[in-house]
């Protein structure tokens, strides 16, 4: 859902940093309901293959995608530490710059001190279906997503295929 955000912030010249793409989420959130995001993206994916959506960040969004039947929502989760540690290295200037600033968004994140329409973390993680710790490789990080999606094959047998849908480039798994 983040390409949708952005690609919205883009279509109105607003520049991409996280304060900007938050407000302007949560904006959206506060004035068209909490669902708001995933309907938007609902409306926009293929109604014959199975399709991975990410950065859903407000319960509001997933009881959208709820209603849609055999969705199952998967939480990705690394120790605080070592996010913290890939942020540092992926070096965007406007990410903090110590681990006291980085804990400090992900309180906000995780909904602590945010409105109902705001970053709500920790409400989506506990309706998680499944949860992938992903603190190793990114082939690690292949390798037990393939694994999930074994499993979600084994839940539902309309998971017969998947595929990643980017808004700009889908593409099979």
């Amino acid at each position: 859902m983040f390409d949708e955000i952005k690609n919205e912030l883009k279509e109105k010249n607003i520049s991409l940093t996280r304060d900007h793409i938050q407000h302007y989420a949560d904006s959206a959130r506060r004035k068209e309901g909490v669902g708001v995001w995933a309907k938007k993206i609902i409306k926009k994916l293929p109604s014959d293959v199975n399709c991975v959506v990410d950065s859903i960040r407000n319960p509001g969004e997933v009881e959208e995608f709820r209603e849609l039947g055999d969705f199952f929502l998967v939480k990705v989760d690394a120790p605080s530490k070592l996010r913290f540690a890939r942020m540092v290295k992926r070096a965007r200037e406007q990410d903090p710059k110590t681990f006291e600033e980085f804990e400090i968004l992900e309180e906000k994140d995780l909904g602590i001190g945010q409105p109902d329409y705001g970053q709500q973390h920790a409400q989506c993680f506990a309706f998680a279906d499944k949860t992938v710790v992903n603190e190793g490789t990114l082939e690690k990080l292949h390798e037990i997503v393939s694994s999930t999606v074994d499993d979600l094959r084994e839940i539902s047998s309309s998971w017969t295929s998947l595929s990643y849908k980017n808004i700009n480039e889908p593409a099979k798994i």
